[in-house]
């Protein structure tokens, strides 16, 4: 907390000298980034650097690991990248696009087998011989599933459909998927009951949280800071 009164009092270079501190320079942030070199997960850094001006101190940043004071030093002039500097991406997106592309397609002309051979689900699975490509789960809709994670659109025509239904294609992040509706789980009110008290224990404490924090973001705005480090230092 010293280093950072010192920084934004006297200089960043000097307080560095005073407190001998080490520094790392990182270069060429991207806005939409995460990760800061070996800091890990610090967005915070990252959205300072492009809110900010040369020589700009941050105030104290931190992750589940570090704390950091940023300065920004430079700034890089918009322009082009390379294509060294973008093929890595350009490449992941490709093979992406094609990859989806595929999957799609695959998945229309197994849906046609579906309907024009009059098979079901785990018949046409059998004849192609694509059994590991299908799993069986039973999942809410807020835990999403294992083989394909949450998808909204997923979500809202499974609240939409009853058991027997094929649904689908639906994109996922691996490729494209299909789904059959087996049956949903009858509510059960014994249960909902026993819980009932633990969920509002949870969006109350939760909520309780959010207001604090408002509340403390709200003193902080409109506090006036007198600097009194001349009496302890």
């Amino acid at each position: 907390t010293l280093f950072s009164y010192d920084a934004q009092d006297n200089g960043f270079d000097k307080a560095v000298q005073e407190h001998t501190k080490e520094i790392e320079t990182h270069v060429r942030f991207d806005n939409t980034g995460y990760s800061v070199g070996n800091l890990g997960g610090l967005r915070s850094a990252i959205q300072f650097a492009f809110n900010n001006k040369i020589n700009d101190v941050s105030e104290i940043l931190e992750n589940n690991e570090y704390y950091v004071i940023c300065r920004l030093d430079s700034i890089t002039p918009s322009g082009f990248k390379t294509f060294e500097e973008v093929k890595a991406q350009l490449t992941t997106k490709v093979e992406n696009e094609k990859l989806k592309i595929a999957t799609l397609e695959e998945a229309n002309n197994l849906l046609i087998k579906l309907s024009s051979e009059e098979l079901n689900l785990e018949g046409l699975i059998e004849k192609e011989k694509i059994k590991n490509s299908f799993n069986k789960e039973s999942k809410t809709l807020l835990q999403g599933f294992t083989s394909i994670g949450r998808n909204n659109y997923l979500n809202g025509a499974l609240l939409n459909s009853e058991s027997g239904n094929i649904l689908g294609p639906f994109e996922t992040n691996r490729g494209h998927a299909i789904i059959e509706f087996v049956s949903v789980e009858t509510f059960d009110s014994t249960d909902f009951e026993s819980k009932r008290t633990q969920m509002r224990d949870i969006i109350y404490s939760r909520k309780q949280g959010q207001i604090f924090k408002e509340w403390i973001d709200g003193l902080k705005k409109n506090a006036e800071i007198v600097d009194n480090r001349k009496f302890y230092f």
